[in-house]
């Protein structure tokens, strides 16, 4: 029997089609029709994906008006990009009012709002996936992090910042309170010692990605172990620490990793010595399988750097042959690469 009406359609039908839009979209246009589509709308098993942008005038108050309608026990997805005077937002709907969040996101949301929303965050027990960007003036993120980590759900969670200098003051997390995190985006500047605090909340991480690893205000003083038993995935986008600080984070997580992706910034010649890396990888990453290094050095051409250059150790060995891991260098009167 051909169905000649889009009422034939059964409600599952509808529930994945309602998946891939805005939740403003399709309530704007289906809560008016008839009584069917009022109910498939107020149906616990629909839920909204809803997306408040920075907006202005009549658009803008259309999406809180109709957000005021949306039975918010049926919001899973909220997305929130909002300007410094828009923030009554959160004065008008306090994140605990969305007990069934799945997953939030906030961009350039001043740190002072922040610490006033995750302080919610406990009351969230669905919430999985967290993203935040802060503000430009937004240096400081010890409180942001420690209230992230508060939350016992949490299997994702990335945190940016527009700011090129970070602080973090974070003690080391005891047993009670350690997190669900698996996978971490840190995009932001953060040291060793940064790095070693907050994987220390992270018992269960499986997926770390970095944006910069710097060598900023580093002390060996305040180095500790930390078991990462399950992580098995490691990017960084630039990398200026110090080879050997580079090898204590793998010594000290006992980590078991199978994918490397790595920028190195760092004028460390170290990075460049291949019967260093297979020591590293023979005795602290034996499984991994990708490895992807990229040693970049921005060369002055008036000094005599590229006279004396010596191009870095082969990769003959068998390990190397092995692995089938090739060793390449692009050099011109700029950079080495």
């Amino acid at each position: 029997m051909s169905i000649t009406s889009i009422e034939n359609l059964s409600n599952e039908l509808f529930y994945e089609i309602f998946a891939y839009f805005d939740g403003f979209e399709f309530y704007e246009a289906f809560s008016n029709l008839n009584h069917r589509f009022q109910q498939l709308l107020n149906s616990s098993i629909l839920q909204f994906k809803i997306v408040i942008g920075s907006l202005s005038g009549e658009t803008y108050m259309n999406e809180y008006e109709q957000l005021a309608r949306i039975n918010r026990q049926q919001i899973a997805s909220l997305v929130v990009s909002l300007s410094s005077i828009e923030m009554d937002f959160f004065s008008l709907y306090p994140i605990d009012l969305f007990v069934n969040l799945e997953s939030l996101i906030l961009n350039r949301i001043p740190s002072q709002i922040l610490i006033s929303i995750f302080t919610g965050l406990t009351n969230l027990s669905r919430l999985r996936s967290l993203n935040i960007t802060t503000e430009w003036e937004s240096w400081d993120l010890t409180e942001i992090y420690r209230l992230v980590f508060t939350s016992r759900n949490l299997t994702y969670f990335a945190c940016s910042s527009e700011t090129s200098m970070v602080s973090l003051q974070l003690p080391v997390a005891t047993n009670e309170q350690l997190t669900t995190i698996e996978r971490l985006i840190i995009d932001h500047s953060c040291n060793f010692n940064d790095l070693s605090l907050i994987v220390s909340y992270t018992p269960q991480l499986r997926y770390l990605h970095m944006s910069l690893l710097d060598d900023e205000n580093y002390s060996s003083s305040k180095r500790l172990p930390i078991g990462l038993f399950n992580l098995t995935h490691i990017s960084i986008e630039s990398c200026k620490i110090k080879f050997d600080e580079f090898k204590l984070f793998f010594r000290e997580t006992e980590c078991n990793l199978k994918f490397l992706r790595i920028n190195i910034e760092s004028h460390d010649r170290n990075y460049l010595d291949a019967d260093q890396w297979e020591n590293l990888i023979s005795e602290c990453l034996p499984q991994l399988e990708i490895f992807q290094f990229k040693c970049s050095r921005t060369v002055n051409r008036k000094s005599s750097f590229l006279k004396c250059y010596k191009p870095p150790h082969p990769c003959t060995s068998l390990f190397w042959i092995e692995h089938r891991w090739t060793w390449e260098v692009e050099m011109d009167s700029f950079s080495v690469v």
